[in-house]
């Protein structure tokens, strides 16, 4: 499969309600397949879900302004080539302020946020998968 398809899981057991739509942003393919991975194994049974998955700043910014609707997770790389997680944040306030509260930056340090003035959630990298099931649970209430 491509980066540029759309993975959906589907459950049985979904709760009522819409599918959670999620972006991944990073520029490193195998940290982009882990949180896939990593999503599909804590959200498999819970809830129906898509994930879509941007290979830089850039292509997150478009698929975020082409979108109908918001994301109800972004998970924003910071350090990337050509566009930061920085920029597409910056971008994201400005034309999508709505969306600015469903961003999570994943990076290795939170310092360039602080000193860019960014309040924004964050989980730092490396990560397991106890942490990240942890963060995704209570970010999204599935207890």
């Amino acid at each position: 499969m491509t980066d540029e398809q759309r993975y959906e899981g589907l459950s049985q057991q979904s709760e009522a309600g819409k599918q959670l739509e999620i972006l991944i942003v990073d520029d490193e393919k195998s940290i982009r397949e882990m949180q896939l991975q990593f999503l599909e194994k804590i959200l498999r049974g819970l809830r129906a879900y898509s994930v879509e998955l941007a290979n830089n700043g850039a292509e997150a910014v478009d698929k975020i302004g082409l979108k109908k609707g918001l994301y109800d997770l972004v998970l924003l790389d910071n350090r990337m080539p050509d566009m930061s997680g920085i920029e597409v944040y910056s971008y994201i306030k400005r034309e999508h302020p709505e969306q600015a509260g469903k961003v999570v930056f994943v990076t290795a340090t939170s310092y360039d946020l602080t000193d860019a003035g960014i309040n924004a959630a964050f989980l730092t990298k490396p990560f397991s998968y106890a942490s990240f099931a942890g963060f995704i649970k209570d970010f999204f209430k599935l207890g």
